[in-house]
């Protein structure tokens, strides 16, 4: 197998690399990795490969992260199965359609439900077979890195912990609940005595070993599904709220909302589990979340505190944020559940595409 995926040298995107380097550890495959940010080897095309696996790296802007030198090689790889990983799905739809269909993709890996992935891709390009999977998983890297910060037992100063990104008008009502949740919870317990430590803010990111740092010192963290609740398949959405926003230039997201976007609000499901649930979880930080469904991974009151979007019930969460063997009970469980278990571990990942690519190149090679 030839993974192709893209990580700037100076990139701290620990998320991406763990994701790529599992494949090596774990696979009972020969694989190659091949970073395009240090451009296409000569002898590349040479090289007779079985399966080519296009991360999700690559995708994450358009136009998407390939040369034309690369995409030259891709169309000469006419036997060769070709396998996609994508995230942020939601948004340059009929590009990446497109792609699948001029480059032939043999597989995609979506983060859509089961259901709703197939109705995007088979409705849209020439793909027949789509797998589900997650943003990301468990590494051994979070599980030894979280095992020493929590032997040293030190005291967590934060009460409240959270780190997001605000996210544009037109991916809907879900991509702004990441920033919501943060601004909400700080103005509504600013009497609380809580000690809190949100942000929004690019400048307050963590990066490397200080978002270690930040997560062993907080007791809890919000949080809400990953995703957003507006898919623009043809990018007609995303044209009319811009213009929209042209012609009133100091709108508000609900001005927006209200004239563009509640027609398109969950049109297509679109949520699913964070890489930030595993990481609160392994480093044992009590989950405040808003509900959802997370993959069918978590449950509210065993494994996360459920605050009500419209922060009705506040009172009855800053209740059990004071009953400590609640909050213990909690943060064993779903310690148990998702790191302890090794059920969500690259390792399993990784285990699973070997035999559902086994059992798809057998079938077409038959």
């Amino acid at each position: 197998m030839l993974l192709i995926y893209r990580l700037p040298l100076a990139s701290f995107a620990s998320t991406i690399s763990e994701h790529v380097l599992a494949f090596p550890l774990y696979s009972d495959h020969d694989i190659t990795l091949l970073n395009v940010e240090l451009g296409l080897p000569d002898k590349l095309s040479s090289r007779n490969f079985d399966v080519i696996v296009l991360h999700y790296s690559l995708f994450g802007a358009y136009p998407f992260r390939l040369s034309d030198r690369f995409l030259d090689f891709l169309r000469s790889q006419v036997k060769t199965k070709k396998v996609a990983f994508f995230q942020d799905e939601h948004q340059f739809c009929q590009q990446r359609f497109d792609f699948i269909k001029k480059y032939k993709i043999d597989f995609i890996y979506s983060l859509f439900t089961p259901k709703n992935a197939k109705s995007v891709y088979l409705q849209n390009t020439t793909c027949t077979t789509i797998h589900h999977t997650l943003t990301g998983y468990v590494s051994e890297r979070l599980i030894k890195t979280s095992a020493y910060y929590l032997s040293r037992n030190e005291p967590r100063q934060v009460d409240v912990g959270y780190r997001t990104r605000t996210l544009p008008f037109y991916m809907g009502k879900g991509a702004q609940e990441k920033s919501d949740i943060g601004k909400m919870f700080l103005e509504k317990t600013k009497n609380t005595g809580l000690e809190c430590d949100i942000s929004a803010l690019e400048d307050d990111r963590f990066y490397g070993t200080k978002w270690y740092d930040f997560l062993a010192n907080c007791k809890f963290s919000l949080g809400v599904e990953a995703g957003v609740s507006i898919v623009d398949l043809t990018g007609k959405i995303r044209r009319e709220a811009d213009h929209f926003m042209k012609e009133n230039l100091h709108c508000d997201f609900n001005e927006v909302y209200k004239e563009v976007l509640l027609p398109h609000e969950n049109n297509i499901f679109y949520r699913t589990i964070s890489p930030r649930i595993f990481e609160s979880a392994a480093f044992k930080v009590c989950l405040i979340l808003f509900p959802g469904s997370y993959s069918g991974i978590l449950k509210p009151n065993i494994h996360y505190i459920e605050l009500e979007k419209d922060f009705s019930n506040l009172n009855e969460v800053l209740e059990q944020m004071r009953d400590r063997k609640l909050v213990e009970k909690m943060v064993v469980k779903t310690y148990d559940d998702l790191i302890a278990s090794d059920r969500y571990h690259y390792r399993d990942f990784i285990r699973n595409f070997d035999s559902e690519m086994d059992s798809a190149v057998k079938k077409i090679d038959l």
